[in-house]
């Protein structure tokens, strides 16, 4: 849990020990971990994470306490399951846990780690998780599922951020990208260099995935339904506009609560 984990080393470290100058934490919506490549997935779609996998720690087993994403990120700021901090769908806030008939006080990972110095800031495409943002001092969030922030705008946010910072500070950055998730949104360019050349040759690659799966023969319309998709008639997006970054100059305005339909 990695408000747990949080507090334990904040609380427990030797003093030998000198924490770490920054603490970043990018979480990306709806990204299936069997579409990457450090994960097994054929196509180069992932070639960036792939390298960060090779040079880190891959967890093979990683489940998610709740498909929708606020209350899998409160999960996750919390070391807490969402019967207890109550955050039960897209665009809630904390409002007090409950263990059994007693309230129990928690403090998220970002109040932990502002309590010991840290500077606390975050950054997603989405406004919806707002209300999860306890704790961080900076919170940069706006749009929706149906027009979220792209990641460009998100990480050129997150990059102004950090370059403001001196070599002494010491930060904590939350990156949520909401892209992977539907509308499909992809770009042109990006998608010609994933498909095959012909509609049976993604459907013959998308029965050779369903097969290595193991997934029922019914459980997609089609076998080029596991083959990435061509166009639906969306109109991919131009780049977003720069915009500097903090809630007082951010440009956009909030969105109201919005349920998207896939965890994080």
């Amino acid at each position: 849990m990695a408000a747990a984990a949080a507090a334990a080393w904040l609380g427990k470290a030797p003093p030998s020990e000198r924490p770490p100058r920054a603490v970043v934490l990018v979480t990306i919506d709806t990204l299936r971990a069997d579409h990457l490549g450090c994960y097994g997935y054929p196509r180069p779609t992932s070639p960036f994470l792939d390298g960060l996998a090779r040079g880190g720690v891959l967890f093979e087993n990683a489940y998610s306490s709740i498909s929708h994403t606020t209350p899998a990120h409160a999960t996750l700021f919390t070391g807490l399951y969402p019967a207890q901090h109550r955050v039960l769908r897209n665009g809630e806030g904390f409002a007090g846990s409950l263990i059994g008939d007693a309230r129990l006080p928690y403090r998220t990972m970002a109040e932990l780690l502002a309590r010991a110095g840290y500077e606390t800031a975050a950054f997603t495409g989405v406004g919806f998780l707002r209300p999860v943002a306890r704790g961080f001092t900076t919170v940069s969030a706006a749009g929706d599922w149906r027009q979220y922030e792209q990641a460009d705008a998100v990480a050129s946010d997150a990059v102004r951020f950090v370059a403001t910072k001196r070599p002494a500070d010491r930060f904590f950055l939350w990156v949520h990208l909401f892209d992977p998730h539907a509308p499909d949104r992809a770009p042109e360019d990006l998608l010609r260099r994933l498909r095959h050349p012909s509609e049976e040759e993604e459907a013959a690659f998308g029965q050779a995935m369903r097969v290595a799966r193991g997934i029922p023969e019914a459980f997609h319309r089609s076998p080029a339904d596991l083959a990435p998709r061509r166009s639906r008639g969306t109109t991919p997006r131009s780049p977003s506009p720069t915009a500097s970054w903090g809630a007082s100059s951010r440009p956009w305005s909030s969105a109201g609560s919005t349920s998207g339909r896939s965890g994080s």
